[in-house]
């Protein structure tokens, strides 16, 4: 059998045929699947002897048992991926992704890690001794550190061990720690006494061991208190303090309505709202869309038109046209419709990104492979296709003069180019990993990117400089959405919260949880008060504003 024509046929179908057959022991050995999208790919038990994985998205890739000896996986994403008793003998993981990976028991001997990022992998059982003085010094293991008893988490000492460039992430039941203790000392200190009784409160903390909450610092080692070069970083900035008086002010959105996907349907990857009417569409892990009545939640139809996950959708300023990309390229829906208008096809990689230029005469396309593809939508033609970025394109976004548009790459930067002639006007660089979503304000003024460094930049569009960082997060930024009237921004991460920020001043206005898995999409009603997120959880949620009036029309109908 051709186990790579198999793969090549995408995920979903090789994840299916290996559901049906559990006992065969797939045979990819010297394949080459350089830059190969295998995001959750079941590779468990494989042969990958040899095999050229060099830049290849294996995010969350079952990978247990497999033999990856003398593998090129150079500069792959392996985050989150399932490594547990996985042979990498002699392999290249040379500035390979490793973070929060299950690396159990897995050997590394004579491996190549150099570069490679470890954050807060599982690596219990395995022996780094022969790896370790290849990391960089950043995120170098340290060997030795003890780990609790019955524990698979690595958990190097506090003090001793290297910290990430990175903002630190907590374990899930130390961030709900935090949540909880932030917002109980918030309500204490509100109090008129509260002030006069917070050394009472101290003392009872320190008896208590306020370090089972996993906080960041040890009250016990006066070593591991953060000092001014400390590169851990608190959740508020210094201008983003908090504002007892604004925190009581501020709208804040409601849950109005949840979404329970099918199933079968898998994640919901990409979600979009209509204009003018009801209308919410979603891109599903099982390659079709489903379109909803966002009031009732009632579902209207299904558009089984893609082979592989649909990855990323978008919604014609006129409402009648929906545009979809997947593994198995892009289409062009009629709405109400349904029906198919066109297809187009990129370089073989899924296409992470779509949108549609405001008179509907361009769609733009941007694909895994790094290839940005433009369409002229009125004849169907391809109008230019760019490769000006060196990693996965993951977003993009056009002008609202439909003059230029802009590009978000694993390559770290963001490029804003003339729509017309294809050619480049400038490059936004600031972020220290992928930028995995951009937006454009209504007014063309502003940019918002966010990114896998964890962070959320505001950008002047006209200049290409940064006006504001947004540092709230604990997890890598997937989405970030704009409102019509452009005065909120509201941005989705992995760390399963959805944060709403005031967009002229950068203030972090509320955080919107409820997800129970990562927000992976959202989006914004284009001319109404409607928010919708979704997330690994399989639920679609639609947000209200709990001061306005549900579903206002910001702009008319024409």
């Amino acid at each position: 059998m051709d186990y790579l024509a198999l793969l090549k046929k995408g995920v979903e179908e090789w994840n299916r045929w290996r559901s049906q057959h559990p006992s065969v022991v797939p045979d990819l050995s010297g394949a080459n699947l350089r830059k190969a999208y295998l995001f959750e790919a079941n590779l468990s038990q494989t042969n990958l002897v040899g095999a050229n994985l060099t830049n290849a998205c294996l995010i969350g890739a079952d990978l247990s048992g497999a033999n990856l000896s003398q593998a090129s996986l150079a500069h792959a994403y392996l985050n989150q991926a399932n490594l547990s008793r996985a042979s990498l003998s002699n392999a290249n993981l040379s500035n390979a992704n490793l973070s929060e990976a299950n690396l159990s028991e897995a050997k590394l001997d004579r491996a190549n890690t150099a570069g490679a990022d470890f954050t807060y992998a599982k690596l219990s059982g395995t022996c780094l001794e022969a790896v370790s003085s290849q990391l960089h010094a950043r995120q170098r293991v340290a060997v030795g550190a003890a780990r609790e008893k019955g524990s698979n988490a690595y958990s190097p000492p506090l003090a001793a061990a290297p910290t990430s460039s990175k903002s630190p992430r907590f374990s899930k039941p130390a961030q709900n720690s935090r949540r909880w203790l932030s917002t109980w000392l918030r309500a204490f200190l509100l109090q008129p006494w509260g002030w006069i009784a917070l050394p009472i409160l101290g003392a009872l903390l320190l008896s208590t061991q306020i370090n089972r909450f996993d906080l960041p610092i040890s009250l016990t080692n006066p070593a591991a208190l953060p000092t001014e070069n400390s590169e851990a970083r608190p959740d508020i900035q210094p201008d983003q303090r908090l504002d007892i008086n604004a925190v009581q002010t501020q709208p804040e959105l409601t849950l109005a309505q949840t979404l329970n996907l099918p199933e079968m349907a898998g994640d919901p990857w990409a979600v979009a709202l209509s204009p003018n009417q009801p209308l919410l569409t979603s891109g599903n892990y099982d390659g079709k869309i489903r379109q909803w009545n966002v009031d009732s939640g009632e579902l209207l139809r299904t558009l089984p038109g893609h082979t592989d996950a649909v990855r990323s959708l978008a919604i014609a300023s006129s409402g009648q046209r929906l545009a979809s990309g997947s593994g198995d390229g892009v289409k062009v829906w009629q709405l109400p419709s349904g029906k198919l208008t066109y297809r187009f096809f990129g370089d073989s990689m899924p296409f992470w990104a779509v949108a549609i230029s405001p008179d509907e005469k361009s769609l733009v396309g941007g694909s895994y492979g790094g290839s940005i593809v433009v369409w002229r939508l009125d004849t169907g033609e391809l109008h230019y296709q760019l490769t000006g970025h060196s990693g996965p394109i993951w977003a993009v976004a056009i002008h609202p003069d439909g003059r230029t548009f802009a590009s978000a790459s694993g390559d770290q930067t963001i490029k804003v180019w003339d729509l017309q002639t294809g050619k480049i006007i400038r490059t936004l660089s600031g972020h220290t990993d992928a930028v995995r979503t951009v937006a454009i304000s209504p007014d063309g003024q502003t940019l918002v990117s966010g990114s896998w460094d964890s962070t959320v930049k505001i950008w002047d569009l006209n200049t290409g400089t940064v006006r504001q960082t947004l540092s709230g997060h604990t997890d890598r930024v997937v989405t970030v959405s704009l409102s019509p009237d452009g005065q909120t921004l509201i941005s989705g991460s992995i760390d399963q919260s959805l944060k709403v920020w005031d967009l002229p001043s950068g203030e972090l206005k509320n955080t919107l949880a409820g997800h129970s898995d990562w927000v992976i999409t959202s989006a914004f009603a284009p001319d109404r008060y409607v928010f919708a997120s979704g997330s690994k959880d399989r639920t679609i949620r639609v947000w209200r504003p709990e001061n306005r009036v549900p579903d206002p029309q910001l702009i008319p109908p024409e």
